[in-house]
């Protein structure tokens, strides 16, 4: 089968990771991939099998207005159109809205191409500008298959595009996670407990609310350390804060990491603070290395992954209180850790690469799940 890869660019975010991924177990299973972007590949961060073809656009351009973005558009449907007719592909999946957009449009009319794409996140929780939107509502029946990540975004394209056929299928649970720099070793004591977050430094993840509520904790648990790992626009508010409130010897900001694995093996509870999320990566990574978590119930995600007080504590979305009195119970409770540590390993085989990507396979050959 031949199959190409349809993203913006290969640069580092989640749905480039899974493209490469897709990719990488695709051209393993002896498939035919081009992995096409936009973006020049210059900008690549993931690495690619030698096998896979790789071609880019390179039509990454910045629009300085409507009229603008319309031709440069316009101009990369037919380059895409113009890939597909040359490679004459069996499949060609997408990934994330404006590339799905840019497939509909550009695979019409190519009836023996089976057309794919693959949603990153909960579109009410992410707006994409007015002109965006009504594409995505009316193209999408364009499209043979629209893959979501949770059951919740299924139900809304179905009900808000005219999509005709949306299944689910949730990331992989990685575990083993590979090392890229930057390396920054945790650094831990066997006195030392470690409570961690994971996420980019922005307003979305509520790292001011996880700050205050261990503000409160610390003096309870002196022993305890907070660790909020990743870079961002906040890291100069939340650096302020931190001062402000007397915390510079407990928590830690170090940046983006590259040897994350390493900081799930030494971490103690994750903590998810999110006012909403596509799928919280994160926090399936922190369960798959037996970490036991906490999270507000956002949109859309951890109630998916989480079983309230089986594998994992859910909070009522915005319920700082309770937040608060449940990390307190998980930080002075460490049978109860070890309880959710050892239920939260199952996630490696409930999100295993052979469970989702069989899901994936069966897409391809276009069965329903």
């Amino acid at each position: 089968m031949k199959i190409i890869i349809l993203i913006h660019s290969l640069s580092s975010g989640g749905a480039e990771r899974v493209a490469a991924s897709l990719a990488n177990y695709w051209v393993k299973k002896t498939h035919d991939v081009i992995l096409l972007t936009i973006d020049s590949e210059k900008n690549d961060y993931y690495r690619l099998d030698k096998k896979i073809t790789r071609v880019s656009l390179d039509m990454a351009n910045n629009s300085n207005n409507i009229f603008e973005a319309l031709m440069y558009n316009i101009l990369r449907i037919k380059k895409i159109r113009k890939v597909l007719k040359g490679n004459n592909p069996n499949v060609v999946v997408s990934l994330m809205s404006t590339s799905n957009i840019l497939l509909a449009i550009a695979s019409l009319g190519l009836n023996n191409i089976l057309s794919i794409g693959s949603e990153r996140i909960h579109p009410p929780k992410y707006p994409l500008g007015k002109i965006w939107e009504i594409l995505r509502k009316y193209l999408y029946k364009y499209l043979d298959t629209v893959v979501v990540l949770t059951r919740e975004s299924e139900s809304w394209f179905l009900k808000y595009t005219k999509a005709k056929k949306v299944v689910v299928i949730p990331n992989v649970a990685n575990w083993k996670l590979a090392l890229t720099k930057p390396m920054k070793k945790p650094l831990k004591d066997e006195n030392t407990k470690l409570l961690i977050a994971v996420g980019r430094l922005v307003e979305q993840k509520n790292f001011k609310i996880l700050i205050n509520i261990f503000g409160k904790l610390s003096v309870k648990y002196p022993q305890w350390k907070l660790v909020i790992l990743g870079e961002g626009q906040e890291r100069k508010s939340l650096e302020k804060q931190i001062l402000e409130l007397e915390l510079i010897t407990k928590i830690e900001l170090p940046g983006a990491v590259g040897n994350i694995g390493e900081w799930y093996e030494k971490a103690d509870i994750f903590a998810l603070t999110s006012s909403f999320e596509g799928f919280p990566n994160a926090l399936v990574e922190a369960m798959a290395y037996g970490v036991a978590s906490i999270s507000f119930d956002c949109d859309t995600g951890p109630r998916d992954i989480i079983k309230n007080n089986v594998n994992g504590i859910l909070v009522p979305i915005d319920d700082v209180v309770l937040f608060t009195k449940k990390l307190d119970l998980l930080m002075g409770d460490s049978s109860l850790r070890n309880q959710f540590s050892k239920k939260s390993i199952n996630i490696r085989e409930e999100l295993s690469e052979d469970k989702v990507y069989s899901k994936w396979d069966r897409v391809l050959k276009g069965y329903d799940l």
